[in-house]
Parts: C-alpha cells; structure tokens; sequence
C-alpha cells in the first residue's frame, strides 16, 4: 500500500537502505515507492546537516563577485589539473582517483578547471522535471562535494559557464552584484580554494575553454590564439595532448556520472565521454591520465 504522506520512520528505513547500497531508481520500482527523485532528497537532506558541519565557514562581510585579476605563479610546480566534475553528477570513484594521481605524480598544486558543480535545475535549456529542485540540487551539491575539500583544501579553480549560472540567472534579472553572495560562499568552500577566470603557473595558462572554441582539436585553438601552452576542461567528449613546438595544449575530459540524468543529452551522441584529469610538470611536460572503468562503469583502481 503506498504511504502518502510518507512518515519519518518510513523515510529514514529508505535512507538507511540506499547508505547500504541499494539504488534509488530501484527502490522506487517497487509497488508504493516514491520517485528516484524523491529519494534522493531524502539522502541528501539527511547527509545535509553533517556534511555542512565540516564545510561551512563564517563570512563577516561577503566577497564581491567581480573577479580578480590573473595571478602568475613563479615556482616551479607538478599540477594536479581537476576536469570538470559537475557535482551532484560527479563519477562515484572520482575523488580517489584523482588522489591515486596526485599521489603518484608527486603533485604540489592543483588546479579545477571550472565546472566543478552542475545547477541542471537552474539551466535556460530544459531541465528534467522529474529532478531535484534549485535548492535540492544545491544541497546535493553541497554533499557531493565536501569530501573534496577535505582533500584538496587548496585548489585554484576557473570561472566556468554551469557554476555561474545562479549568478547569470540573478544578472538578467536585474539584481546588481552587491546583492548576491560570492560562489565560494554558495559552496561553502574552503578559503583555499581561490576563482578566477584564468591561472598561470610555470607560464602555462589555465582555463575553463567556454569562450567559444569546441570540438576535439579545441586545446590546439586556444594554444594558437594564446601563443603559450593552455590547459582545458569544459568538452567532455575528448582529452588529449598536442605539442606544438615548446607549447602545448591539452584538453582535460571529466570526472562526470553519465548515467546522470543531467546528462541525458549527450546520450544519443555516438561520442562517450572522455574521463580523466591531467597533470603539468613544471610547465613542460604535460599528460593526460585516463580513468579506465571496469564493466559496471567503476573505476578499475589502476592507473
């Protein structure tokens, strides 16, 4: 008999079985089940309240939202370069991953390169309705990404066009900036992790790649325009590197779950995704680290 509304003791018994493994999609098959969607608030709220105690951060005053000007770094790094993860929709298996890279690369600094959350519900295309909510998808978000924090407390990261959207969506409306809260306070981010538009480290310039280049030979465009070596995300469906004398270009891919419903566009492309980060050795040498997955779509541990 389905149980609407449903009450507390049957929402935690739901809650505890997903912790245990089982599928929201699953559960919600069978007979007096809530949606997937459903669901999965239902994880999320109850996760919410812990996981903010570990991220949240007090501001006395809110930082602006302008940008601030491109900082080059002087000292010789190895870079761990962060794709884009769109979290809530981040691949399960991403964040040891990308510590089993930064382990084995030596690396000092890290680098995301934008993207690093999704806002499918805030988007101007459609979105599903069946999904979470603004404010769901933010909770989720908040979730999903915290344990990142607490590994990589000091990321450089890129302005990117899906983490503004929140921002563009408040611009059009008319609302001036000093209205709205910086998005590292929207994430709770640590004061490690640092926004701007474009990084330089060793000389190599580190961006998202939405200004107007696509496709698969994108990386060698913006390398050619900017006449140094530059580091992408933002496409999804390649990652690779391409030398061109001493400079290089190199196109990152995604740590993204593309059995998310947020990317249910790309599911009828003939062109899978390409998963991976990158990594820069003191501005020389640069290599695309492809996460392999096994045949349930799990990162296979190897590198």
């Amino acid at each position: 008999m389905r149980r609407e509304p449903y009450d507390e003791a049957y929402k935690a018994e739901i809650v505890r079985r997903v912790l245990a493994g089982e599928t929201a999609e699953a559960i919600s098959r069978q007979p007096g089940s809530p949606r997937g969607a459903t669901i999965r608030e239902w994880v999320v709220k109850a996760k919410h309240k812990e996981a903010l105690k570990a991220t949240v951060r007090q501001h006395v005053e809110p930082r602006p939202v302008v940008l601030a000007p491109t900082i080059e770094a002087h000292r010789p790094r190895r870079v761990l370069v962060i794709p884009d993860m769109h979290h809530p929709f981040c691949h399960p298996d991403a964040l040891e991953f990308l510590k089993a890279v930064r382990d084995a690369y030596k690396c000092d600094s890290v680098v995301c390169l934008g993207d690093e959350v999704d806002w499918h519900a805030l988007s101007r295309y459609d979105h599903d309705p069946d999904g979470l909510s603004p404010g769901g998808e933010l909770e989720a978000a908040l979730v999903s990404i915290a344990p990142f924090y607490t590994a990589f407390p000091d990321v450089l990261v890129c302005t990117s066009n899906h983490t503004v959207r929140g921002h563009r969506k408040a611009y059009s409306a008319g609302i001036p900036a000093a209205f709205l809260k910086h998005i590292s306070m929207v994430l709770h981010a640590p004061d490690g992790w640092e926004w701007r538009d474009e990084h330089r480290i060793d000389g190599v310039s580190y961006i998202h790649g939405d200004a107007g280049r696509s496709g698969q030979y994108a990386h060698i465009h913006y390398m050619k325009q900017a006449k140094r070596s530059v580091v992408i995300g933002h496409i999804h469906a390649f990652a690779g590197v391409a030398f061109e004398g001493q400079h290089f270009g190199m196109n990152t891919g995604c740590l993204i779950d593309s059995e998310a419903y947020a990317f249910a566009y790309g599911r009828k492309n003939l062109l899978p995704v390409s998963l991976g980060c990158g990594v820069v050795i003191e501005g020389r040498e640069a290599h695309f680290i492809p996460m392999h997955l096994d045949d349930n779509k799990r990162w296979t541990g190897k590198l």
